[in-house]
């Protein structure tokens, strides 16, 4: 997971692509509210799908980043900082 790069993240702004979806839950045993808590909860940054970042959408949900991670249709995510828009 990220958490070794917590302190570089605070420094920020950081914008962060990651891959998420089954595998990686999966593989790692991380589940989605551990990833949206790190990222969203502590981190304060805001989580979008990488297509919809880019489009200019609006982010993610908590109970959305769940469904999108458990389903496995979508795994191109995109954390950013609030203040930083695509």
């Amino acid at each position: 997971m990220l958490c070794g790069a917590k302190e570089t993240i605070r420094r920020g702004p950081a914008v962060i692509v990651f891959e998420y979806g089954r595998a990686g839950i999966q593989e790692f045993g991380t589940k989605p509210g551990m990833m949206w808590a790190l990222l969203h909860e502590e981190l304060g940054l805001e989580l979008s799908l990488m297509h919809t970042w880019l489009g200019g959408g609006q982010a993610l949900t908590a109970p959305e980043f769940q469904r999108l991670a458990d389903a496995g249709a979508e795994w191109m995510f995109v954390a950013y900082p609030p203040t930083v828009r695509r």
